[in-house]
């Protein structure tokens, strides 16, 4: 695969989470769901916040509703790399499942990164922030799923497109298993 030319590493990999595929290390590559985990997790759990906020939830429902976000955000990621390697095999590529669970996982850096804003926004200023930034991770996550599948696929967006909405479809209903927090 080529990437664009970017000197410095940690920011090649936050662009371009498809470098992870042929960079990550194969004894560390499950550390990398903690990074989607996090994610989801501070997205379920500001939510359950802010339902404890108004009175909707009490404290053991915020628990589970960040506890729940963890468990989701892992199985997004794994369900999103066993999407690309089911497309690459339809493609006749030839990718492991196992070393796509990185650049799976590597996808949700900038979505955690904001995640993290909007923890330091809203719980401050009892802003109820989690639709503004998590809809923003969210599309943040899109994009690089974009990217990722484009350069796994040898930049043939064509065979990129499906799996991305297919993608997107898993992201989006993983999203309303905050509604069992009501």
């Amino acid at each position: 695969m080529k990437f664009p030319h970017v000197s410095f590493q940690p920011l090649r990999r936050l662009i371009h989470p498809a470098f992870l595929y042929d960079t990550s290390d194969d004894s560390r590559k499950w550390l990398w769901l903690i990074c989607p985990s996090l994610c989801f997790g501070i997205f379920f759990l500001h939510a359950g916040l802010d339902r404890f906020r108004v009175g909707l939830s009490g404290g053991l429902g915020v628990f589970f509703c960040g506890l729940t976000g963890l468990v989701v955000g892992a199985a997004v990621a794994l369900v999103f790399a066993f999407l690309a390697w089911l497309c690459c095999r339809i493609c006749r590529q030839k990718r492991a499942l196992l070393r796509l669970v990185s650049p799976a996982c590597g996808v949700f850096q900038i979505p955690l990164l904001l995640q993290v804003c909007s923890l330091l926004f809203g719980l401050p200023f009892a802003v109820p922030a989690v639709s503004a930034f998590g809809l923003t991770a969210l599309l943040w996550a899109l994009i690089l799923m974009i990217g990722m599948l484009h350069d796994l696929f040898d930049r043939k967006l064509w065979l990129s497109l499906p799996c991305v909405t297919l993608a997107g479809i898993v992201l989006l209903s993983s999203l309303q298993l905050i509604v069992l927090f009501r």
